[in-house]
């Protein structure tokens, strides 16, 4: 089955904050959404904030 791709806007407080829980939870949120989730993009204003 095809992947969730997911992208975020920001990578601040809530950004960042949704990027932790969706890496730190990856199993559970994959097996409760019967598919792999993938984070694919992430836009913010500091690009160079963006990449870490």
């Amino acid at each position: 089955m095809k992947p969730i791709s997911v992208g975020l806007l920001g990578n601040g407080t809530v950004g960042g904050g949704t990027w932790n829980v969706l890496k730190r939870n990856r199993a559970e949120i994959s097996r409760r959404a019967g598919r792999e989730i993938r984070i694919t993009m992430v836009a913010d204003k500091d690009v160079e904030k963006a990449r870490r």
